[in-house]
């Protein structure tokens, strides 16, 4: 469910007629949206998973909304999009936790991709008519998933997240960055105090000079990270 408020705090009645619109997001049953953002033109782009095409599994979901609140039949048909990665004969789960429009109207989504026995990160890039123009599956391992996406300066989408190994407490902060050709560069980033100590990137935020700031946690303590793309290992 999207939900507008008025600046005091009360539902927009211009917006879906009562302030509130429930995109349907993939083939029915329990749908949920982890994140929203306005593009260039005021339309309100949200997304999250449904369920799947392929019995028990669920997919990546996306909707765009006019200003109205209606859904925008210019993207992908009918206003919505479902992707997944799903392998023939295996059913996964797939779902879009966050999402940054790029400098020229195209849409990042970043989440993560389980099929058992491992858990993948999800990177991916959306054109303004709601076609998929790359889908990328990120690594693999016992826990492994991007948690949220920016766009920094150069217009390329920056997605972060963590990677825990099979059979092992430790774990490592990560980021991505998808470039044009549909190519991702990976750092990582593990607590230097021991591999039993696991670092998680969970927000990221881009800065004018093209760096970005990485909110996080190592162990049970909050973590802060500037990022820079251009340098050899990323975080500085």
């Amino acid at each position: 469910m999207v939900l507008q408020l008025l600046t005091d705090g009360t539902p927009d009645g211009d917006f879906a007629g009562d302030g509130t619109s429930e995109p349907a997001f993939g083939e029915g049953g329990a749908a949920y949206a982890r994140d929203l953002v306005l593009d260039a033109g005021a339309n309100v782009v949200v997304v999250g998973s449904g369920e799947s095409e392929v019995g028990g599994g669920r997919d990546a979901a996306m909707a765009r909304l006019t200003p109205e609140g209606q859904l925008d039949e210019s993207f992908a048909g009918d206003g919505t999009l479902t992707v997944g990665m799903d392998t023939e004969g295996f059913e996964s789960s797939d779902s879009a936790a966050a999402v940054s429009v790029l400098a020229d109207g195209d849409l990042a989504i970043a989440g993560d991709h389980f099929q058992a026995p491992d858990g993948n990160g999800l990177l991916g890039r959306v054109d303004g008519d709601g076609s998929v123009e790359t889908l990328k599956s990120l690594g693999s391992g016992r826990f492994y998933a991007a948690s949220d996406v920016a766009t920094v300066a150069d217009g390329t989408p920056l997605a972060v997240g963590h990677f825990q190994p099979h059979g092992a407490p430790g774990g490592s902060a990560l980021a991505w960055a998808l470039d044009p050709s549909g190519q991702a560069d990976s750092w990582e980033f593990t607590a230097e105090s021991g591999a039993a100590l696991r670092a998680r990137a969970r927000t990221v935020a881009a800065l004018d000079d093209g760096r970005a700031v990485i909110g996080g946690a190592i162990g049970d303590a909050g973590a802060l990270w500037l990022f820079d793309p251009g340098s050899s290992d990323g975080f500085v």
